[in-house]
């Protein structure tokens, strides 16, 4: 796992600290005038996008127009974007199958986004 993406979880979960500004600093997301916010927004958006915990879903074709409408047709946990991608060209991808990315936010799924469609 990406020692840098721990860190953040861990400094984002203790609150703002100097040993964060460092990280944020290290990453280059911000310079040393940021204020607590700035870093604590840019560390969340990267870690976001670099190491965030996502949740894997295939849903049924209506996922690409309405999420919130669509059926679960295999909930894939928490695995890679290569295992998500294999199971779904494997087993739905002939079936109108849609591949979802959920992040994970404590006990609550956010933020879907549409990976792959058959």
């Amino acid at each position: 796992m990406n020692t840098h993406a721990e860190r953040a979880r861990r400094l984002l979960a203790q609150g703002h600290g100097p040993e964060m500004n460092r990280l944020a600093i290290e990453l280059g997301l911000v310079t040393p005038e940021a204020d607590a916010e700035t870093v604590k927004r840019r560390l969340r958006n990267w870690l976001d996008n670099n190491g965030g915990r996502y949740f894997w879903m295939i849903q049924d074709g209506r996922a690409a127009f309405d999420i919130d409408r669509s059926s679960v047709l295999e909930a894939l946990g928490e695995v890679s974007e290569t295992e998500a991608r294999r199971v779904f060209h494997r087993d739905w991808a002939d079936k109108d199958g849609t591949l979802v990315r959920y992040r994970i936010g404590g006990r609550t799924l956010l933020d879907p986004k549409i990976i792959e469609t058959a």
